[in-house]
């Protein structure tokens, strides 16, 4: 019997940001990339890294980190873009390293934390002695374009960035 999954591939693409190791569908991702000059969006919170010039298109970089945890972006770890398709166009995600291509059994975790990361992650795997996420490529890009609609909607007034990113995202993402 087949489920609807959004994601019928079993194939990832695991990934590492730092020393947290991530992985999405494979049939998500566009391409894989060095990285290319990034530039910073003036006013815009941590979860932007800023936009890139990719290929004849301009393509918005997101900070991981950022939207799991609420870390501060650390430039040093963003040595490659994982491009992503989306219906809206592209967009990337900034990475340290990307390990491969790699069939994961999936043990699904939705539900059991109301947390911003339990949203944003379909559940883990078991990668190399190494418990991997599973992200889903299409809630990071809606939580990411929530908050950014938050952020900049010309009835809130700007934020200087100071309020913890986890706090935003749970607020825009519970919706």
């Amino acid at each position: 019997m087949r489920t609807t999954d959004p994601h019928p591939s079993d194939q990832h693409c695991v990934f590492r940001v730092g020393d947290d190791v991530f992985a999405v569908a494979a049939t998500d991702i566009r391409e894989f990339v060095e990285a290319v000059p990034i530039v910073a969006v003036p006013q815009s919170p941590p979860c932007l890294v800023g936009l890139c010039h990719l290929r004849n298109e301009f393509v918005p970089v997101l900070s991981l980190s950022s939207l799991i945890a609420g870390a501060s972006t650390d430039r040093s770890q963003m040595e490659f873009l994982l491009v992503i398709d989306s219906p809206e166009g592209a967009w990337a995600l900034a990475i340290s390293q990307a390990t491969g291509l790699e069939k994961l059994e999936l043990a699904s975790t939705s539900g059991t934390h109301p947390d911003t990361q339990s949203r944003l992650v379909l559940g883990t795997a078991s990668y190399r002695d190494t418990v991997v996420r599973v992200l889903d490529a299409n809630r990071l890009y809606r939580a990411a374009a929530d908050l950014l609609d938050h952020m900049w909607s010309p009835e809130i007034p700007n934020q200087d960035g100071s309020q913890d990113i986890s706090t935003q995202l749970n607020a825009t993402t519970a919706s």
